[in-house]
Order: C-alpha cells, then structure tokens, then sequence
C-alpha cells in the first residue's frame, strides 16, 4: 500500500485535494476526523471498495470540510473602533486515515492537514503567506471610510503605518511602526513588537482622525485628518517589507456616499464605498385572508431595496464586488449615523465589462434589509431655531 496523493501542511479549504492510496488489499476501512478552532473534534468511520486499479480515493474532502470552517464574525465595533485586534483564523486541522485489518498484522496509514477558509480558489497555499488578505494593492478612500486590512500574523510579523500629511503648505511622512497586537489598542498608546501564533489573523481598523492623533502625539506638531493624503500599511518581516497597502484619501465633498461592509474571499472584513446613485425601491408585502367576514391583511411588512452604484470600478474592486455577492454577512451604514451599521441580503448585482474595453466598468448592487424590523425612529425635539433662514426661503437653494 502506498499513498497515492502528496500532501501539504495546509490548504485553503476550496483547494484540499482528493487525498488516496494506491495498492489497497480487500479489507479496509476510512477513517475521517475533523478539529475545529471552535467546537469538539468529529470523527466518523465508513467501509470503502477499491476501484478497478486497487485503489482508495477520498472525494470530495473540501465540499465536506467547508461545513467546519467559517469566516469571521464581523460586528459594528470593528468598524467604528480604532484598534488592532487578533482573532483566530477560521480554520480546522483534519486527517484521514486507511484502516486495513488484514489477517496478518493490521495496518493503517494517516494523511493530516490543516484547512483554512476561503470563497475561492488561491494561487498560493497558507504556509508563509505574509501578505494582507485583501485584492487591492492601492485603494482611493474618502475622508469618511474606515481604512481597515487583514493579514495573517506569524512570528516576527510587524506593521507599520506611514503616513504623509500636509503642514504648513509642506509635505511630511510620519512613520508609526511597530503596532502590538493587543485586542484593545489605541494609536494613542505605546507601540511594541509582538508575535503570536500562526493560526491568528491581524485586522488593522482606523480612522483618520485617529491616525491624525497619532500623528500629533509623534511629531508634536498638529495633524488634522483633513492633513492626511495618503495612509501607508506596511506588513513587515525581520525587518523587511513584504507588502504595503496604500489608501489615497480623496477630501472631495460627495454629496452621497454609501459604505458596506463584508467579509472578502479570506473572510476577513472589507468596506466598499458606494459613490453613485441610491435607488430605493419601497414595498408593501403580506398576506392577506377573511377574518370576522372582513378582508384583512396580516404579517404585514415594508420593505425598502436600496440599488446602489458604485459608478465606475477598477479590476480589483470588480473582485471584490464580487465577494460582496457571495458574503454571508453584509452590512450597510444607516444614513446620517456614524456607528450603526444594519444586517443586509444581497439580491441582486450587476456588472458589465466589454474586452477590448471601450468604457469604463459599472456595477450595482442591490440590497434588502434582513431584519423584519427595519425601519428605526430617529428624532430629537425641535430647537428654537432650526435654520438662518425664515420659511419664506427658497427651499431648493444648495
């Protein structure tokens, strides 16, 4: 008997091969066990038949670990805090072992490895993979969106934030290195080199005007977020830079911008900004029945579809769009609030490419509350004085 499949140390869980021996005897049995990063360890034993060429295949193996292995949790304070926080990979380590109970002496054999989440199919495996896990290498962000950014964190990892600004009419680049990977961060406080296990992940949340505090407490001179041109993310190792994230700050005035946040293809949490059109669509669904010899409606709901335009994308951000169909958790940025971000279901989305290119690319996206409550009251006694202007003022004035 002899294995069949070569196998590596770790996966992501769409690219686990189908693991076989070859050269398998009559009497057998497969073994499967599965552990987890969160719950108990699953073990189950099936009788298989050799093929015609006497051998064992294990079909199947991604399809069936997908069910162990999940994303990460997103909640709203990922989004508005402005912390480095470590969680655990979505991963579980799995082997599969051949049992044959010969006359003779029985005899087994084990492949073992690790399965990390993914949506889609990587180029590369897990082992050493230092990079942020995220498809843009360079991302124009305005003033009002989260810069965040995932990596997995081995040993001897370390960021650093590089951020150029404008004093005085004179460009600056104020370097913030060495963020520890302590759950509850600030930029206000100390840095220091960190390392943990490589079974943890790194997501880097930030404001500007956090960044801008950082800033100022560094150089000792003032730093406005309206300062900041561009954020640098450097992900280090032993000292060297194995990739950078860059957001350009864009300080135009839009006078609509939605933001949504998923989960990409890694499951680590991703913002989109949302420049175009808002299209909402407001409809009344229900049933309907005979009670008390009345035509009444019950289980009645509103539901309010918001079909948003990203206006012209880029091919990374055509990618990632596209994780943000696929995402199992999508969240939306209630208009006017700066914290309270509201569970969506995609339904729907929309994108046109022509090759060879003769106009830019478009997409739309559309989203449905998946509360049954959506709607939220929001108001606050009227002042005094609501306005400069009388109610004889022209209304559309901007």
């Amino acid at each position: 008997m002899a294995v069949a499949t070569s196998i590596d140390s770790s996966y992501f869980v769409v690219d686990v091969p189908d693991f076989g021996w070859s050269g398998v005897p009559t009497a057998r049995a497969l073994e499967f066990t599965v552990t987890p990063v969160v719950g108990s360890t699953v073990t189950f034993t099936d009788p298989c038949v050799a093929d015609g060429n006497d051998s064992v295949v294990f079909r199947g193996l991604s399809q069936l670990l997908e069910s162990y292995v999940g994303g990460l949790s997103l909640t709203s304070s990922l989004f508005t805090s402005s912390c480095l926080s470590v969680h655990a990979l979505a991963c579980a380590s799995f082997r599969v072992t051949l049992h044959l109970e010969t006359e003779e002496t029985p005899v087994t054999s084990t492949l073992s490895s690790v399965a990390y989440y993914s949506r889609s199919r990587m180029s590369f495996l897990p082992v050493g993979c230092r990079m942020w896990l995220s498809r843009y290498h360079r991302r124009r962000v305005s003033a009002s969106h989260p810069l965040v950014a995932s990596s997995f964190v081995f040993p001897g990892i370390d960021i650093r934030l590089r951020v150029s600004w404008m004093s005085a009419g004179v460009s600056r680049l104020t370097e913030l290195s060495s963020l520890a990977g302590s759950a509850s961060l600030s930029l206000s406080e100390s840095f220091s080199v960190y390392a943990v296990t490589p079974k943890d992940a790194v997501v880097l949340c930030y404001s500007l005007s956090a960044i801008a505090s950082a800033v100022t407490s560094s150089v000792g001179s003032p730093c406005l977020a309206s300062d900041i041109c561009h954020v640098y993310a450097d992900l280090l190792h032993s000292g060297s830079v194995v990739d950078t994230l860059e957001f350009e700050i864009d300080h135009g005035h839009r006078k609509l911008e939605q933001l949504v946040a998923f989960t990409n293809c890694w499951g680590m949490p991703e913002v989109e900004s949302f420049t175009g059109s808002d299209a909402r669509t407001t409809e009344v669904d229900g049933e309907y029945s005979w009670m008390d010899d009345a035509y009444v409606k019950t289980c009645g709901q509103e539901v309010t579809s918001h079909r948003l335009c990203a206006g012209s994308v880029t091919e990374a951000q055509r990618s990632s769009l596209r994780d943000l169909s696929s995402s199992p958790e999508v969240y939306l940025l209630r208009d006017g609030a700066t914290s309270c971000w509201e569970r969506q279901t995609v339904t729907g989305i929309e994108m046109s490419d022509r090759r060879p290119r003769t106009q830019p690319q478009t997409a739309y996206v559309t989203l449905r509350p998946s509360e049954r409550h959506q709607e939220v009251v929001s108001r606050s006694v009227c002042p005094v004085v609501e306005g400069v202007f009388d109610e004889t003022f022209d209304e559309t004035f901007e």
